[in-house]
């Protein structure tokens, strides 16, 4: 599939999902409107509801509103926050730097470690890498994250009485945050690549060259390099999909001020442009993601 056609699917496929996104906003249980009259204590007449609704630009027609959300958004205007009235665009790209700091980091320590552990219980099936790696992603899928956060919070905070770290310096508990998604990701990482570099052990060409004398660490990081990274970045593509809004109970446990943050106030207040454009955003990153590491592994696959 040539790149023009897969570009023409994924534009397809956004305007599905923004329109998807639109709609499945507008069933929240309990509306803008119904929080806002609640808030400034008014009784939930029609007049009043007219009002409020014509305020919020609520009032069209939903393809109306569909047609000024998505052409704004294609300009870069992502709209205004329907409670605090701030810019959305801008809101959620000053919470970025620390989901993406969390997310970007965490995943690429998880992809470094994987890699070379999962090459190393490759060397020797039954041996002590092999073991680990399979302790350490039985381990990590066993427990959710939020139990496991909640685990070291406990013993650093009370039984260690170091509370003080969660909240005092910002820098230690995006550090910790890492940590965590590090931890969270390793354990399948390093097996995913255990299991592409025991394949690769199989190849006759790798064979062929352990025959000629070379030892097989040595063959598996040369020839068998390519193979292996490309292996790698399609066991990435869902990780790193996920590097935006994948961090969420992290941010919570360790108080990092994220876009889990900002996105969990306004569902809360059913604010509507919020919702729509984070999760429009989201998508378009996923987006992005796959296309990149496409181009990656065709690039790899593509290498004589």
């Amino acid at each position: 599939m040539s790149y023009i056609k897969i570009i023409i699917k994924y534009i397809a496929l956004l305007f599905i999902m923004s329109v998807a996104l639109f709609i499945l906003t507008r069933f929240l249980p309990v509306g803008p409107i119904d929080l806002l009259l609640q808030q400034l204590e008014l009784a939930p007449t029609v007049e009043n509801k007219r009002v409020i609704a014509a305020q919020l630009g609520l009032d069209k027609p939903l393809y109306i509103q569909y047609i000024k959300w998505i052409g704004a958004f294609i300009k870069g205007d992502w709209g205004r926050s329907l409670i605090t009235k701030q810019d959305i665009r801008a809101e959620i790209f000053k919470a970025m730097p620390y989901s993406l700091t969390l997310g970007l980091g965490g995943i690429t320590l998880a992809a470094i470690l994987g890699f070379f552990t999962g090459y190393l219980a490759a060397l020797k099936k039954g041996g002590f890498f092999d073991r680990f790696t399979a302790a350490i992603s039985l381990f990590s899928q066993s427990i959710p994250t939020f139990i496991l956060s909640v685990i070291i919070i406990y013993y650093i905070g009370v039984k260690y009485k170091l509370a003080k770290i969660f909240t005092g310096d910002i820098r230690v508990k995006i550090t910790l945050a890492i940590l965590m998604v590090m931890l969270s990701s390793v354990g399948s990482i390093a097996r995913i690549m255990r299991k592409h570099f025991l394949d690769i052990k199989k190849q006759a060409y790798i064979r062929a060259e352990v025959a000629r004398g070379f030892l097989y660490r040595q063959v598996l990081l040369s020839s068998g390099l390519r193979p292996a990274l490309i292996g790698l970045c399609s066991a990435m593509i869902s990780k790193f999909s996920w590097v935006i809004g994948g961090t969420a109970v992290v941010e919570f446990v360790f108080a990092v001020p994220g876009v889990s943050f900002f996105l969990v106030n306004s569902i809360a207040q059913r604010d509507y442009n919020v919702i729509q454009s984070y999760m429009f955003f989201i998508v378009l990153w996923m987006l992005m993601v796959h296309l990149v590491f496409l181009v990656l592994i065709r690039a790899l696959g593509a290498r004589k």
